[in-house]
């Protein structure tokens, strides 16, 4: 015979599995970085494990780029060279506009932060310069899935100003 409490029991199980799936959901990007973190083959090399860079001079990055039209098949970079980068390009776009531009590499993932002075960006904000900091942090970043040889695709997730 079952008892009166079976119901309430079985909705109680239920709803808490629904609230589990709903904060593994939320939290899988945070949650697959730490099950990569504990099952890393702590002999791998260190190029493979998570790092985060800020630019370094940027003369010497553009020379091992320039370096592949004169015949190298390949440049490792760095997530400082990367950062370096991203703060050339974004100097070449918007001069003065992108500061602290940090890379955080992973196994499969790339996130860039970088501090953005929105009345230096070439963009009207619109109604949105209304609630906008003159200076905001912007966050982007997503996972590089590998096409074939020289050939990666980035899907998105984009983070907007933070406090």
């Amino acid at each position: 015979m079952r008892g009166c409490l079976s119901l309430p029991i079985r909705l109680l199980t239920l709803a808490l599995l629904v609230l589990a799936g709903y904060v593994a959901w939320t939290y899988r990007g945070e949650i697959r970085h730490r099950i990569h973190s504990w099952t890393a083959d702590p002999s791998s090399p260190p190029a493979a494990r998570s790092r985060v860079g800020r630019p370094p001079d940027t003369r010497a990055l553009m020379q091992r780029i320039d370096a592949l039209r004169t015949g190298a098949d390949s440049v490792v970079l760095s997530p400082a060279d990367l950062a370096g980068l991203a703060a050339e390009l974004a100097g070449r776009v918007a001069p003065g506009a992108v500061d602290s531009v940090e890379v955080r590499l992973d196994r499969d993932d790339i996130e860039v932060r970088a501090r953005v002075d929105t009345h230096k960006i070439p963009v009207s904000l619109g109604p949105l310069s209304g609630v906008m900091r003159d200076h905001e942090y912007l966050e982007a970043g997503g996972r590089l899935e590998y096409r074939r040889g020289g050939l990666a695709e980035h899907r998105s997730r984009c983070e907007g100003p933070s406090k």
